[in-house]
């Protein structure tokens, strides 16, 4: 894993400490708002030799908390909601005193699956999984998690 940048050196986030069949390790420390990228493999093996996976194709991310994150502050943030969560596949994002705001939404491992603009409530439908709804506005920033069954 490393910072975005061009020339930025490798961080190693699993090594000692992290043994076969474990399949994830958490990272510590990451900086608000910067860009990182990240691969990963895993030893085939309770041994650890050179049985190990092939790398994944790079993940890439803007770590979160950039703007004031305000769950439950902020008149505007307030006047938003993610409904029905969880559902089907088909749901809102209601803003009730349509106000401008962008809307991302990532899927669980980071990826950015949705980008729109509006002062309107918005539907829409994603296909089954856990994801995190960003809403930004002048504001601040509200993230709120949504589950597709």
């Amino acid at each position: 894993m490393y910072v975005d940048n061009p020339g930025s050196t490798w961080q190693t986030a699993g090594g000692f400490g992290v043994y076969y069949p474990t399949m994830m390790v958490n990272k510590f420390g990451l900086a608000t708002g910067e860009d990182y990228r990240a691969q990963g493999r895993m030893f085939c093996d309770a041994n650890v030799t050179s049985y190990r996976s092939a790398w994944t194709s790079p993940i890439f991310w803007t770590q979160p908390g950039v703007a004031p994150i305000r769950l439950e502050g902020g008149s505007a943030i307030n006047n938003f909601d993610v409904y029905p969560n969880p559902s089907n596949g088909i749901f809102t994002i209601s803003n009730k005193n349509n106000i401008h705001f962008k809307l991302e939404i990532f899927n669980s491992i980071g990826q950015k699956v949705s980008s729109k603009t509006s002062s309107n409530s918005i539907q829409m439908q994603l296909e089954k999984g856990i994801y995190l709804v960003k809403i930004i506005t002048s504001d601040g920033v509200a993230t709120k998690k949504l589950i597709i069954d």
